[in-house]
């Protein structure tokens, strides 16, 4: 419940595709920081700025860099895909995007998509999955649960350093 919690602090903060705001309430955030301040300020020891700035694939590998940890979908409808990951662990994830980078968390049955919006919002939102818009006009979507992944988990509760995957 910790990473939730610290999503919802940042509702309502502006976005700007160069957004690089560390606190709520002061400056603006893009995706790429939302996820990464997230996840700094819950332990995950990251060079938040490196992280930020990678696509959103290398986003996620820079968690979880084994191709057996995250799930890459191109072209699939969009009731489609939402059924499939419905069936995956409750927990938080992050899901890349064809642009965009954003957590979808999966708690009793229900999905949120909390993300530093560049749509029409323009501010950080938690949105039902019907409201999704990036998510659901995306031809190519990556996720990865995080909160299940035991390696992941581990790395985070010994203080150990994730290094960011960079684009070559």
């Amino acid at each position: 419940d910790r990473l939730p919690a610290l999503m919802r602090c940042w509702l309502g903060h502006p976005y700007d595709f160069h957004g690089t705001a560390t606190v709520p309430g002061e400056g603006k955030i893009a995706c790429g920081y939302f996820v990464a301040v997230i996840m700094r300020d819950s332990g995950f020891k990251i060079n938040r700025i490196r992280v930020a700035q990678q696509p959103s694939q290398n986003i996620i590998r820079t968690f979880v860099n084994h191709r057996k940890f995250y799930e890459v979908k191109t072209n699939t409808p969009y009731p489609e895909y939402i059924d499939h990951i419905n069936t995956k662990y409750e927990g938080i994830h992050i899901v890349g995007l064809d642009t965009h980078v954003a957590f979808i968390v999966i708690k009793d049955g229900e999905m949120r998509y909390i993300h530093s919006s560049g749509g029409q919002e323009r501010c950080v939102v938690d949105e039902g999955i019907d409201n999704a818009s990036s998510l659901k006009n995306s031809n190519y979507r990556v996720i990865s649960n995080i909160s299940r992944n035991r390696a992941v988990l581990k790395k985070w509760i010994l203080g150990e350093t994730f290094d960011t995957v960079i684009s070559n």
